[in-house]
């Protein structure tokens, strides 16, 4: 079983690798939304599918498309991927639904219908305050191509969803991490900013 799980992964990583969906949605982010989940799932009783989990993490943000679509659709398309492979190699129907569910539900825009969804949803959203990710995001908006990653100006977005994601996680592992992330991510803004000087006022309002 391990070696079909590692065809996976390596797949998801060639497309990562070769065409991420854009430049905050790589390789990079896939691996450190896994680590959330091995590091939260520690700490979680209730039992659920690490296969699953494993494959929904490396696979939650591909997109398999060869031309530009909209994330929703390069959800589904994906979902439909990486489920039919699995079948193909022949992992259980179980886990072949919680990885389809997963990935389609690990968006806070979606309601997460079961623990494997909820524990991916919890995982991405840690992922929210990491300081490379935001000053590559910072950078992109900045430079006049930032509605094709975020909608909204980055301060808006502190301000929003600051108040509102300790309401959005699931599990108080989550929530605990949350708040060290959110401490430590302040505290490399305020460093950062110093090399930072057209952000600064941006910045600034975040923190």
């Amino acid at each position: 079983m391990q070696s079909k799980i590692d065809q996976l992964i390596n797949e998801a990583e060639k497309f990562l690798t070769e065409k991420a969906f854009d430049a905050t949605h790589g390789l990079e982010h896939h691996k450190k939304v896994w680590a959330n989940v091995q590091k939260m799932t520690a700490g979680i009783e209730e039992q659920f599918d690490l296969i699953a989990l494993h494959i929904a993490a490396m696979w939650h943000d591909v997109t398999t498309e060869t031309k530009k679509v909209s994330k929703k659709r390069a959800k589904k398309k994906t979902a439909q991927y990486v489920t039919q492979k699995m079948a193909d190699l022949g992992f259980p129907q179980s886990t072949i639904n919680k990885t389809k569910t997963a990935i389609l539900e690990h968006s806070i825009m979606n309601t997460q219908s079961i623990l494997e969804s909820k524990i991916l949803a919890d995982a991405d959203l840690l992922e929210w305050f990491n300081i490379e990710r935001f000053l590559k995001t910072l950078h992109i908006y900045s430079s006049g191509r930032g509605a094709k990653i975020k909608k909204i100006a980055l301060s808006k977005f502190a301000k929003k969803w600051t108040k509102k994601i300790p309401d959005l996680i699931h599990f108080d592992i989550t929530r605990k991490f949350y708040y060290q992330k959110l401490a430590l991510f302040k505290k490399d803004v305020r460093i950062k900013k110093t090399v930072l000087e057209k952000y600064k006022k941006k910045i600034e309002e975040f923190i």
